[in-house]
């Protein structure tokens, strides 16, 4: 499901890759607080982002759009723009 803003302690948040490069470097800070909040966040990139994205600490993996085939591992999913 969507987040909509429950506790993410204990959950797996998969953070959806939208807009373009520049968002997806702006809005990837946002992803720290989710991880505060006790949440393990995979961050979906587009492929020229994935070496940057890489050296953020609080995100646990960096997968690229056609890389997640199976959605089951993740709690709650979110647009990168709609985590603040």
């Amino acid at each position: 499901p969507m987040w909509r803003g429950e506790p993410l302690a204990g959950k797996h948040l998969l953070v959806w890759i939208e807009q373009g490069l520049g968002d997806q470097i702006q809005f990837c800070r946002f992803a720290r607080l989710a991880q505060e909040a006790g949440a393990r966040v995979t961050w979906m990139v587009a492929p020229p982002l994935r070496g940057l994205m890489r050296t953020l600490r609080w995100v646990e993996a960096i997968r690229g759009p056609k890389e997640i085939t199976d959605y089951s591992g993740f709690d709650y999913w979110s647009f990168a723009l709609s985590l603040p």
